[in-house]
Order: structure tokens, then C-alpha cells, then sequence
């Protein structure tokens, strides 16, 4: 974003204690599992809702097949 600030941990009087890797390791896991949960969470959801309606189509075949 235009005029946004970016948080940068550098240490410019001793490049040895520079945090940078670790700040964009860290980043990029926690990136990596939101990512992964919000898909394992939408994909259950979907095989959940699939197997609700093919639950309720078999129920309500065998109660036809039952009453007639």
C-alpha cells in the first residue's frame, strides 16, 4: 500500500545481529499453516456437506422402497 510502513529488524551497527532471516522464516510459516488450515477446514466442510446429502438420499430411498 501507498504510504504504508514496513517493520524491518536490521541492526546496522552490527549486521551480525541482523534478524531479517528469522522475522521472514517466521513469517512464512505462520503464512504457510493459516493457508493450509483454511484449506483443510474447507475441504472437510465440503466432504461433510457431500456425505450429509448422499446420507439423506439413501435414507430416503430405502423409506420409499420400505412404505411402497
Amino acid at each position: 500500500e501507498i504510504g504504508g510502513t514496513i517493520p524491518v529488524a536490521h541492526a546496522n551497527f552490527n549486521r551480525n545481529l541482523s534478524q531479517r532471516e528469522v522475522m521472514l522464516a517466521i513469517n512464512a510459516d505462520m503464512t504457510s499453516n493459516l493457508k493450509s488450515a483454511a484449506t483443510l477446514s474447507a475441504l472437510g466442510a465440503l466432504l461433510i456437506g457431500l456425505f450429509w446429502l448422499l446420507f439423506n438420499h439413501v435414507i430416503q430411498r430405502r423409506l420409499m422402497l420400505f412404505f411402497d
